[in-house]
């Protein structure tokens, strides 16, 4: 069984197309390594919406558990414009979380 970490990963954009983003979770204990911690999965929840949302009003839904370091977003032609905010924790597999990130936010393409 694996601990919960104590630190969250850290959420970057590697790529950005029309209609798409390529995000990626790195481990600030292990940089540059190409899995996640042993015992860990990533909880990525987001946000899509106006610009320059406040913390406090970032209605984070869209939850989803991620089992790579690199994780793929598709949007729709509606999308285009907006802006998401992402934010993202480890999850151990007892099902307890680490902190959550920083949150990210990027304009959809």
């Amino acid at each position: 069984m694996s601990q919960p970490k104590t630190y969250s990963p850290v959420i970057e954009v590697k790529n950005i197309t029309h209609l798409l983003q390529m995000l990626r979770f790195e481990d600030m204990q292990n940089t540059g390594s190409q899995e996640l911690p042993p015992g860990q999965c990533v909880v990525l929840e987001r946000f899509v919406g106006k610009e320059n949302v406040s913390e406090p009003n970032l209605n984070f839904g869209l939850a989803e558990v991620v089992g790579s370091v690199q994780y793929e977003i598709n949007f729709t032609q509606a999308d285009v414009g907006k802006t998401i905010y992402y934010r993202c924790c480890y999850i151990s597999t007892q099902g307890k979380k680490s902190p959550w990130s920083k949150t990210l936010t990027v304009v959809i393409v």
